[in-house]
């Protein structure tokens, strides 16, 4: 990363609405892209003087910042999907299926 370059930061103030403001707020519409205006020895600094650790961000650490919007549109999938396929999964009766789910998740019997 260097001066110049854009990260995108989820905004939660940043609320855009789908047909005037019924429902939730689009949720891929809180994140803005922030340019690196200058740095320190450990922060990148963005518009107002935010500063951003360097180590944090590239190690992916900092949950509202991205590097790229390929890694938001990820978090997008995860966001709209993730609800849907806890539902499918809690409507699952197959006990081969459930324990075949458990290991992808990492659930462990307490017994």
């Amino acid at each position: 990363m260097k001066i110049g370059d854009t990260i995108y930061c989820f905004d939660l103030n940043r609320r855009i609405y789908d047909k005037g403001m019924r429902g939730s707020p689009i949720w891929i519409k809180h994140w803005d892209e922030r340019v690196i205006e200058s740095e320190t020895s450990r922060s990148w600094v963005l518009r107002w003087g935010n500063k951003i650790n360097k180590r944090q961000l590239e190690a992916g650490e900092l949950r509202n910042y991205k590097v790229t919007w390929e890694e938001v549109k990820e978090l997008e999938w995860v966001h709209v999907h993730k609800h849907r396929i806890s539902k499918l999964v809690d409507g699952v009766q197959d006990i081969d299926k459930l324990h075949a789910i458990a290991d992808i998740v990492g659930y462990r019997d307490a017994q």
